[in-house]
């Protein structure tokens, strides 16, 4: 029997059990409300432009050629396209937020702003401006051809700081996801504009997210950031704890019980001898 006792889990606490009632400092992941509020604010920092720019672009793809959808993308209008897309990627960036490990929570969040808004440099050296004004034209004539090195190098310096080898996974994912988004915008627009800058900075950060979020764990074995698989792999090992023990009481209850059998069997024998 103690050596079935020994093996019980640890009853988790209140605090535990229910989630709205974490203790100052508690690093479990955040609630779904959390999430919200968080992109609420990030996007509020930036007045929504970029996500503008997203729906913009998305609206645009509708157009029947490059000049119809300059046009689309001009109007200040937000159609259908626009209306879910955004819808699916806010839900998404919300989703990433929550699932980010603890350990690198905050950090996550302070990287990946950084290195979205080091893509549009780039971007102005990769692609040309698709009209002769408009804030993609002037941002390209702006841009000389140190500033895009200068800014991946602050940016790297940055992502390594705070997250060591998993932030250059990340600088990586980062920089392919916007050149791929401007570059799908750019051949269907014949450049670049003010809007696809705006979406591949969206698109930077949320592919970020996703590089750092609960995923990531599979590969990233750092004691920090593998908390939270941790946790969910607590109750598996419990639940084999408990079946032990109940596996334990139940061979000592069949030797207690084959015991006084034997006691009564002989009780029986004594009884019938006189």
């Amino acid at each position: 029997m103690d050596r079935a006792t020994k093996r019980l889990p640890s009853l988790p606490s209140f605090s535990q059990m229910i989630p709205s009632c974490r203790p100052p400092g508690s690093t479990r992941e955040p609630s779904l409300l959390a999430g919200l509020l968080t992109v609420t604010a990030w996007k509020l920092v930036t007045g929504g432009l970029h996500l503008d720019g997203l729906a913009d672009c998305l609206d645009g793809l509708g157009g029947r050629d490059a000049e119809h959808r300059l046009a689309i993308m001009r109007d200040s209008r937000i159609g259908a396209f626009g209306a879910i897309g955004l819808i699916l990627f806010l839900l998404l960036e919300i989703g990433a937020v929550v699932e980010l490990p603890p350990g690198v929570r905050a950090r996550t969040l302070l990287v990946v702003p950084v290195i979205a808004r080091a893509t549009p440099s780039l971007l102005a050296l990769l692609f040309p401006a698709a009209k002769s004004e408009g804030f993609g034209a002037a941002f390209s004539a702006s841009v000389g051809r140190r500033a895009a090195p200068i800014a991946l190098a602050i940016a790297l310096l940055v992502a390594v700081t705070a997250l060591r080898s998993l932030g250059v996974v990340v600088l990586a994912v980062a920089l392919l996801s916007a050149v791929a988004v401007a570059r799908f915008v750019a051949t269907r627009v014949a450049g670049i504009t003010g809007d696809v800058l705006g979406a591949a900075i969206e698109v930077a950060e949320l592919a970020g997210l996703l590089t750092v979020s609960d995923p990531a764990c599979v590969w990233h074995r750092d004691e920090n950031t593998c908390t939270r698989r941790a946790e969910l792999e607590q109750p598996a090992k419990e639940r084999v704890n408990i079946v032990e023990m109940f596996e334990d009481l139940k061979h000592e209850n069949e030797i207690q019980l084959s015991a006084h059998v034997v006691e009564i069997g002989g009780a029986d024998v004594g009884v019938s001898e006189p």
